[in-house]
């Protein structure tokens, strides 16, 4: 996928954070500072990548149990796909049961993933009563 593609996303994500930051910086502007903070004399400490975790066995059982092409997803992939499996957010056209993991995916596809990311946030209303809404994996 192209980034422009996905940045056009992730556009109601991004705008509302620079909404508030052009607020922010007209109020600064608005309001001149009393004193200018020092410095801090500690540099910022960079978090630490993690290691790759291998799948736990709960995890794989899961996304053994519910694709049914689980073989073809990499092994360091499977305790995700297990998470976001269990939070509602893979959506599968036509079959909820396949995966693809192998394929690329459609603008559509992480159209609905973003989607389903907002409404585990709470963030927008489900889709009821909405034929689509039968794509979404519920294994529960």
């Amino acid at each position: 996928m192209y980034p422009i593609a996905m940045t056009m996303l992730l556009q109601p994500l991004i705008n509302r954070p620079a909404q508030a930051s052009a607020a922010a910086t007209s109020q600064a502007i608005a309001q001149p500072a009393e004193s200018t903070p020092a410095p801090d004399p500690q540099p910022a400490q960079q978090p630490a990548q993690q290691p790759i975790q291998p799948p736990t066995q709960q995890a794989a059982n899961s996304v053994t149990e519910y694709y049914v092409d689980a073989d073809q997803i990499l092994p360091e992939a499977v305790n995700n796909i297990a998470l976001a499996t269990q939070a509602g957010i893979v959506v599968n056209y036509p079959d909820p049961k396949v995966l693809n993991p192998n394929q690329p995916a459609t603008r559509g596809e992480i159209a609905a993933w973003v989607h389903q990311a907002l409404v585990t946030q709470g963030r927008i209303a489900p889709l009821a009563n909405n034929p689509a809404g039968a794509y979404v994996v519920n294994p529960r």
